[in-house]
């Protein structure tokens, strides 16, 4: 039995220093893994992130609901009943689908006035959700009472731009593509000029998490 107790002991003793001995390859191949991540990390110039920094909260306190004063029995706000005809193809739609779950969406882009004209007032009655984009601020206390989210922006291109701008009500936008004969013939008060910076569309979207399916475009 003593020859059998000492070749156990020496297999036991083979087979700890055989694990020690992976174990220490492995830590020493793990150590020089790291080592050489480390460096070549360091040869690789970094780029400079640019900082994205032209969004910013505001909140308009607008005290009662009832701020926009809706007659009971109005029903329909735009000018040539394009909210009266979208919700009207919606019903169609949805009464010949089976799936009546759909949440509908709509972005409405340069929204003006929140009640006078709008084209989504409506929408919002009938359950939809949306976007309200206005970068006249005249017009952000009413649409403070509705229930889109509201965008304080001037949506250009693809780019970020400076640019000239006058609030002129309704005919505002910025200098060189705004209507100024139109303005004036409907005597849009007079406005400064004032410097702001577009807004590319695809950030806005991106920035407040607009869905994928977008069914009605104002």
């Amino acid at each position: 039995s003593s020859p059998k107790l000492v070749m156990g002991l020496l297999v036991g003793w083979l087979m700890g220093a055989l694990c020690m001995y992976l174990l220490m390859v492995f830590w020493l191949g793990q150590r020089l893994h790291d080592d050489h991540a480390e460096s070549h990390a360091a040869d690789v110039p970094t780029i400079p992130q640019e900082k994205y920094d032209g969004w910013q909260t505001l909140h308009v306190f607008y005290g009662k609901q009832d701020g926009l004063k809706i007659p009971t029995q109005q029903k329909w706000f735009s000018q040539v009943h394009q909210d009266e005809i979208v919700v009207d193809l919606i019903q169609r739609v949805n009464h010949n689908s089976k799936d009546h779950s759909q949440n509908y969406y709509f972005i409405d882009l340069a929204a003006n006035d929140a009640k006078e004209f709008s084209n989504t007032l409506a929408l919002e009655q009938h359950g939809w959700e949306g976007l309200c984009i206005e970068p006249n601020p005249t017009y952000w206390y009413d649409l403070s009472h509705r229930k889109c989210t509201v965008v304080g922006a001037l949506v250009g291109g693809d780019t970020v731009e400076r640019v000239e701008v006058k609030f002129r009500g309704v005919y505002g936008g910025m200098l060189g593509k705004m209507d100024v004969k139109l303005a004036n013939r409907k005597r849009e008060p007079p406005a400064p000029t004032q410097e702001r910076y577009t807004a590319p569309l695809g950030d806005v979207l991106q920035q407040f998490h607009v869905p994928n399916t977008v069914h009605y475009l104002s």
